[in-house]
């Protein structure tokens, strides 16, 4: 699940799609429906949410980095769409 969050944009993705893309939305949504999608997301990619006791030290330094990445990806989305929505 760390590496199920696709943090690549694609070639044809604006920021915007992009953003979306990460909260799970097709389109721009109202900001309640934003919100709500950002807090599903990052309850789903807290870091919080990951056990990594079964992982030799190397592994758990990589996860751990994939981890912060796609949450604090999810913020820098939730943050720019939250400005467009207003």
């Amino acid at each position: 699940r760390v590496y199920s969050l696709h943090l690549k944009r694609l070639k044809h993705d604006s920021e915007l799609d992009f953003s979306l893309r990460l909260l799970g939305l097709k389109q721009m949504e109202s900001a309640e429906q934003l919100k709500r999608a950002y807090k599903l997301k990052s309850k789903e990619f807290h870091p919080d949410m990951f056990v990594l006791t079964d992982f030799d030290k190397r592994t758990v330094k990589r996860l751990n980095g994939r981890i912060h990445e796609n949450y604090v990806a999810i913020q820098k989305a939730f943050d720019q769409l939250k400005k467009l929505a207003k």
